[in-house]
């Protein structure tokens, strides 16, 4: 049972993570995904880097999937949920549009609804 609760902190913790990397960051995370200077997404550097951290949540999810954390019969398309639903988070938080008095606790009980969610 240890495994699959290490495994579901280690998704939880990248989604924490990714926030703190977007907070911490806003020149980069704007460049990367608010166009704030134009960029090529087609270019090789950029697919590559792109692929390499989309495969790490990947492969976060294959392992919590293999421990019995979550249900993940396609772990590409659990992943890509994930990344939408702490992205679109984010973002909004980002714009100053959550409605509640403590966005990060809102963006933490999100996790936890969505690691919830995936339960098997």
């Amino acid at each position: 049972m240890g495994g699959e609760s290490d495994q579901l902190e280690r998704l939880r913790s990248c989604g924490l993570r990714y926030r703190r990397f977007a907070f911490e960051n806003r020149h980069y995370y704007a460049i990367m995904f608010e166009a704030a200077i134009p960029h090529e997404f087609g270019s090789p550097e950029v697919a590559e880097h792109a692929a390499a951290a989309f495969g790490e949540l990947v492969r976060n999810v294959e392992m919590a999937a293999a421990a019995g954390g979550i249900a993940s019969p396609d772990s590409r398309e659990v992943a890509q949920q994930i990344w939408s639903s702490v992205h679109g988070a984010v973002a909004l938080e980002m714009k100053g549009l959550v409605l509640t008095p403590d966005p990060e606790a809102t963006y933490r009980a999100t996790l936890h609804t969505l690691l919830r969610g995936l339960a098997p």
